[in-house]
Formats: C-alpha cells, structure tokens, sequence
C-alpha cells in the first residue's frame, strides 16, 4: 500500500486575487492585500504567484530582502529594475536578488502575457542579474536544474504516463514544494491540475507521473 505522506494541497480556483496596474496577480501564499491563515508561506518560500498581464498592461513587484524567480508561460515579458530592461520569453527564466522594486510589462499590444514567479529567503551579498535557458522543448522526462544552494529548485517537461523519481539532496525530514505549471500531474499519490500547488514533509523520495503531453513541473527542496 502506498503510504500517505503528510502535505497541503493548494488548489487553483483557491488562490488569492490581487489587482494589479495592468492586470492580477493570483496567489497561493499571502501577498500584499491577501491574507487567509490558511496561505501562509513556507519558510523560506515566500511567496509563490500567477501574474496576467493585460495587453502592455505593467505589475510591479517589491521583492526586497529576497531571491525573486520569474519564469514566462504565455508570452514573453519586459523587466525593468534600476536602469536595466531586459526581454524574456517562454524557455527562459529571470534570477533576481537584492533588487527594491521590479516592473514588469507586457510588451505586446492585442495579447495577454502570463507568467509564474517566487521569492525565496535566500540572498546573496551582491545584486544577481542572470537570464537561465529552460530547454523545455528539447530535454523531455529529466530534470533541469533551475538553482541550487541552500534552496535546491528544478524543473521538467514530461510526456504523457512518464515517470520521475526526485530524491532530496538534505535529509529526509525536507520539506518539498510542488508547483504545476503546465498539464497534470500525480504526485506522490495526489492530484495535480494546472496552476495547483503541493507541499509535502518528512520525505526523502517523491514519485511523479505525468497524465498529459508537454506537462511541466517545478519542485523546490526547502
């Protein structure tokens, strides 16, 4: 019998809805004006978002004190901190650390623009700009390593009834955190939809099986 390991799903049509100069941001854990005791962030996750940006619609993130992650979905997106812009599309990802404030726009002029983005806990002692290459559409039913450090962050894009295995690199009293971002997914014996989220404690294993083509997951070791 497959054994329950104890976790917390953070379903979808759950996630808070904050508004933004340009569209929404729907989140997970507690931001800005969302607050449920229920969505409190964990450690050192802070929070964990979907933006949707209307056509060249802007949002603006205060991510002080945190390494921010933002990964595209849905078209790509202009970032500008400081006195930098810098375009990134679906397949890329954006590591930001020590930053005050970011914008973020929608560059295109008839098409909404999505994209998923998280702050971590985790700083460094000078301000990090880097553009990751996510080769989603090339490395099928692996993991592509996003970060590793104190937080260790991957990701893959898994064909249908494909199958992988993640073992943490800590100990097994880690706590795991599952973002769907694409598909559906059955991880460690639950249901996974788009947009769902998952934590998981006390494991050193975690099993995941994809229910739909071109399926992408992110899982962070906390």
């Amino acid at each position: 019998m497959l054994t329950q390991l104890p976790g917390i799903i953070y379903i979808e049509s759950q996630r808070g809805i904050v508004a933004e100069e340009g569209g929404e941001t729907y989140c997970t854990f507690n931001y800005k004006n969302f607050s449920n005791g229920n969505k409190e962030p964990v450690p050192p996750l802070q929070c964990f978002n979907e933006t949707i940006l209307l056509p060249e619609g802007k949002a603006r993130m205060n991510i002080t004190g945190s390494c921010c992650f933002i990964i595209p979905v849905y078209n790509s997106v202009e970032l500008t901190l400081k006195n930098q812009r810098v375009s990134v599309y679906p397949g890329e990802a954006m590591l930001l650390d020590n930053y005050h404030e970011v914008s973020v726009m929608n560059p295109e002029e008839t098409e909404n623009a999505s994209f998923v983005w998280f702050t971590v806990d985790n700083g460094f002692n000078e301000p990090l700009f880097n553009k990751l290459s996510l080769p989603v559409d090339t490395i099928k039913n692996q993991w592509i390593c996003l970060f590793t450090g104190d937080v260790n962050i991957k990701l893959a894009c898994m064909d249908t009834r494909e199958e992988l295995e993640y073992n943490t690199l800590t100990s097994t009293n880690s706590k795991l955190f599952f973002y769907n971002i694409v598909g559906s997914f059955e991880v460690c014996g639950r249901l996974l939809n788009t947009n769902d989220g998952l934590v998981i404690w006390d494991c050193n294993k975690a099993e995941i099986e994809a229910l739909s083509p071109d399926s992408i997951i992110l899982i962070m070791e906390l």
